[in-house]
This record gives C-alpha cells, sequence and structure tokens, in this order.
C-alpha cells in the first residue's frame, strides 16, 4: 500500500520535474515549462482544448 506521502510525478529527460500537484495548482505555468523543456511552440488553448470536462468524439 502507498504511504500517505506518495507524490505522482515525471521527469523529463532535461530534469525538469513535474509533479502533479503543481499542475493542479498552476497548469498554465507547467504548461509553458512542459513546452519548453519538449522545444514546443506554446498554446495557451491547449487546456481548454484538452483539459476537464472535455466532450471527445466517440
Amino acid at each position: 500500500m502507498p504511504s500517505s506521502d506518495a507524490h505522482a510525478y515525471c521527469t523529463l529527460m532535461d530534469g525538469t520535474l513535474i509533479r502533479s500537484e503543481d499542475v493542479v495548482a498552476d497548469p498554465s505555468t507547467v504548461r509553458q515549462r512542459l513546452c519548453q523543456a519538449l522545444a514546443l511552440s506554446d498554446n495557451p488553448g491547449f487546456i481548454d482544448t484538452f483539459g476537464a470536462g472535455t466532450n471527445y468524439p466517440e
């Protein structure tokens, strides 16, 4: 059984640490960090497009 202090996180190849609590607390900043680490252009509409509550076609 996981301990109560367990955290979900991901470390990218460049060492960027993405923690689940950071995504919840400040998704825009995490999105910017991810885009920078992955050499992608930042798209502020990403969260609106793929965020919670989005209805995906079946």
